[in-house]
């Protein structure tokens, strides 16, 4: 039996602790539908591509940022 392991991120500048996982992980977290077009994640200033989320762990004081297009004015 494996440890769950907590690890602190900034996620959009909030400071966030979750279990150890992968962007996707996150993303799930973060209830983001990721179906949806028009938003990208950057970690640590690096771009992850869509293809790349659910193999790109996340570690300690990684800073995430999750942005999108809206419309409306």
């Amino acid at each position: 039996m494996s440890a769950t392991v907590a690890i602190t991120i900034f996620v959009n500048g909030e400071v966030l602790t979750m279990a150890e996982g992968s962007v996707l992980d996150l993303l799930h977290l973060q209830r983001v539908d990721t179906s949806r077009k028009g938003f990208a994640v950057a970690l640590n200033g690096a771009v992850v591509s869509r293809g790349d989320w659910e193999s790109q762990r996340l570690s300690e004081r990684d800073r995430v940022e999750i942005v999108g297009m809206y419309k409306g004015g």
